[in-house]
């Protein structure tokens, strides 16, 4: 049976392994590097292909997707790769939806699958999860929040968006934001790096709702930072 990749993210702390991606089987999480290489004459021939291209990790056993940077975008084609998986998670019991990494600090992952569980995993131990929230609604998206370290903002496919935090020892959103008055699955959050107090999400239906969060949303709390370190045993960077 195959699967395929719905999702990846990059690290934006390793240039050199920047991939997330769910692995053949779809309910574990894998890390993954890509080697930028100069040009050679095994590289397609094309005029759009000068200069340096990318070799992206191996995400299909097919191994025969070649990622490379061109002045129009980016274009594919078929190369022979090596496999360069570099770590692979603690899989959840359900198809991974969401594979991200942290915007504070660099060996915390976050997941989450259709198992409904919501994982917080670090790099160094990549055996099991050092936190998960169990959610009671059916998850179709979740993102990190860019100003609280352990927040999270996750998409129910009843429409709802709920904002989680790592820190408390219950599995209860600390906010909910309400459904349209049409309900649809949620497809994608994403908060504004500008003003961190707006967060927009999208649904099946094609609309987009766009929510200003209060105060105790937004802001982290002193100890915040200091528990995610202790939570990803790594008090000391």
């Amino acid at each position: 049976m195959l699967f395929h990749t719905t999702i990846c993210a990059c690290s934006p702390y390793r240039p050199r392994a920047p991939l997330i991606h769910p692995s053949e089987e779809a309910i574990s999480v894998r890390l993954a590097c890509a080697v930028l290489e100069p040009a050679s004459s095994a590289r397609p021939q094309s005029p759009l292909l000068a200069g340096p291209w990318w070799r992206p990790c191996d995400m299909s056993k097919s191994s025969s997707v070649f990622l490379s940077v061109v002045p129009t975008g980016v274009e594919f084609a078929g190369i022979g790769l090596k496999k360069c998986v570099t770590s692979v998670l603690a899989p959840h019991t359900g198809r991974v939806i969401t594979a991200e990494c942290s915007p504070h600090h660099r060996n915390a992952i976050l997941s989450a699958a259709s198992d409904n569980e919501i994982r917080l995993y670090s790099l160094l131990q990549p055996n099991k999860p050092v936190s998960v929230i169990y959610s009671e609604q059916n998850i179709s998206c979740a993102h990190w929040s860019l100003s609280r370290p352990l927040g999270v903002a996750v998409g129910l496919v009843t429409g709802q968006v709920v904002l989680y935090d790592f820190g408390l020892k219950n599995c209860e959103p600390s906010l909910t934001l309400p459904a349209a008055e049409k309900p649809s699955p949620i497809t994608t959050t994403a908060f504004n790096k500008k003003n961190m107090a707006l967060i927009a999400a999208g649904d099946q239906l094609g609309r987009v709702s766009l929510w200003q969060l209060p105060n105790s949303a937004v802001s982290p709390t002193p100890t915040e930072l200091s528990t995610l370190f202790t939570l990803l045993g790594n008090l000391a960077e």
